[in-house]
């Protein structure tokens, strides 16, 4: 999302920096690989109206452009929406998302968005409204089986909602958009794709389209020992075991000195590690947040530290390191994490900061 709030398409190799629906600077935007899977995401081909309507609009979609949608569900009982079928191999998450935006704001207009597989035990379907004043949905939302689902509101009038469903068996799945008996609502950007959350929107038309994972990288030499800090904020859900801040270390990420997001299944508790296979792990107090986060490390031999958020600083005379220092990464790391989220800010100091400038830095 741009500065104006508007969607942006980033040519292959160009960084993308991310906004919100303020127009505030997120920072640098890191993604994993994904595959949008609906051949088109305008809602055109593939796309079967089942009690409600489709016509174009004027209205701009959240990119700018004219391509929204109104759907408009027809009187009477039923079901109201838009859908797509496709034959679903139930081996792991898959998400659907699109983009809504009420025809009549404050008059108490919904979506929903539901996954239905043939039975109640595979499907979920919330109803989510559109009035900006319930900007977390509704309490009336229903969900059966596994599902999960939730919205954000991305500017303009325009609600981001999306829902996660783990498939068993292989069905024919019909993922659908709908909106209230005699009610019009606008849509744009559906999106399938196998994670259990929703990444940034890939535009289809015709085809399926992957997007490369995000590589971002500078050299590191000689910036290689002292004192970094980074403020970022993770995408993937905090229940990943392992998600990548930053890393020292060669053109590939490997043999690295790394700062990673661990997880601890058994206190359900996330923390911050600095390390590396010959340095014993070194963790922060358990302080990261699901927002921004900031984590200052110091990296030198004998004297090993880090701090995130403000709390207590840990510490490690350990005397091993790498020397494969030629280049910083914000994607690899040792077990292949990746970071998936956002980099506001870095910085690097070529000393040994105290303990207190750490806490300083971070609170």
């Amino acid at each position: 999302v741009g500065s104006d709030g508007l969607i942006k398409t980033a040519a292959a190799g160009e960084a993308r920096f991310d906004h919100n629906s303020n127009g505030d600077s997120l920072g640098l935007l890191i993604e994993a690989s994904s595959t949008n899977k609906f051949p088109s995401s305008l809602f055109s081909s593939g796309w079967s109206g089942q009690g409600a309507s489709i016509t174009s609009t004027t209205e701009l979609a959240p990119d700018g452009t004219n391509t929204a949608v109104i759907i408009t569900g027809s009187t009477g009982p039923g079901t109201k929406a838009l859908y797509v079928s496709s034959n679903q191999n139930g081996t792991g998450k898959n998400t659907f998302s699109f983009y809504a935006k009420a025809t009549l704001p404050g008059t108490g207009q919904r979506t929903w968005i539901n996954y239905f597989a043939g039975s109640a035990t595979n499907s979920v379907s919330p109803y989510i409204d559109l009035d900006t004043g319930l900007q977390n949905g509704s309490a009336g939302a229903t969900t059966s089986g596994d599902g999960t689902w939730g919205a954000y509101y991305h500017g303009n009038g325009w609600w981001r909602i999306w829902a996660t469903l783990t498939p068993t068996g292989v069905h024919n799945f019909k993922w659908s958009a709908g909106c209230m008996a005699g009610e019009s609502i606008l849509i744009w950007g559906a999106q399938l794709e196998s994670f259990d959350f929703a990444t940034s929107y890939i535009p289809t038309s015709g085809s399926t389209v992957t997007r490369a994972a995000d590589v971002a990288s500078m050299t590191a030499s000689p910036y290689l020992y002292g004192t970094f800090v980074a403020e970022y904020k993770h995408i993937v859900p905090r229940t990943v075991q392992r998600r990548h801040i930053f890393a020292v270390g060669n053109a590939n990420g490997y043999h690295t000195f790394e700062c990673k997001s661990q997880y601890d299944s058994n206190s359900d508790s996330n923390f911050v590690h600095i390390g590396m296979p010959n340095i014993a792990s070194l963790a922060s107090a358990f302080t990261e947040t699901s927002g921004f986060n900031t984590a200052a490390v110091v990296r030198i031999v004998g004297d090993y530290a880090v701090c995130v958020n403000g709390g207590s600083v840990a510490t490690s005379t350990n005397t091993g390191d790498q020397t494969d220092n030629s280049v910083i990464t914000f994607k690899y790391g040792r077990y292949g994490a990746d970071s998936s989220g956002y980099i506001s800010r870095f910085a690097y100091y070529n000393t040994r900061l105290t303990d207190s400038q750490l806490q300083e830095l971070t609170s």
